[in-house]
């Protein structure tokens, strides 16, 4: 665990007021077995985050992108490597919501 530390301790920039929060939760899903709910984080943090905090942390918007390429270039490549990325994103439309637009279909 001392490892996971040292390495997410480069991305304390994000995480200015509650990185502790961040290493508590970190901890908690590394501990835990089974459903990972807000409330079994809470339970796992031993009193060092509520469910509440935890609460405040999951709708706090976290650039997820970013953090991603730091521990990528940081541990992985170089800093000087140039590094390609591409996306393939699917927009899925719901299904009812199609076929009630279509002619013949006979929906409510």
């Amino acid at each position: 665990m001392p490892e996971l530390l040292s390495i997410i301790n480069c991305l304390r920039i994000y995480f200015p007021k509650n990185f502790n929060t961040f290493v508590s939760i970190i901890n908690a899903l590394m501990c835990m077995s089974g459903s990972k709910t807000m409330l079994n984080i809470s339970r796992y943090t031993n009193e060092e985050a509520c469910y509440k905090t935890i609460e405040r942390f999951d709708n706090r918007l976290i650039p997820w992108f970013e953090m991603n390429l730091i521990l990528i270039r940081k541990f992985l490549l170089g800093e000087s490597t140039l590094l390609l990325l591409s996306s393939d994103e699917t927009v899925v439309r719901d299904g009812l919501k199609s076929l009630v637009n279509y002619p013949g279909f006979a929906g409510e």
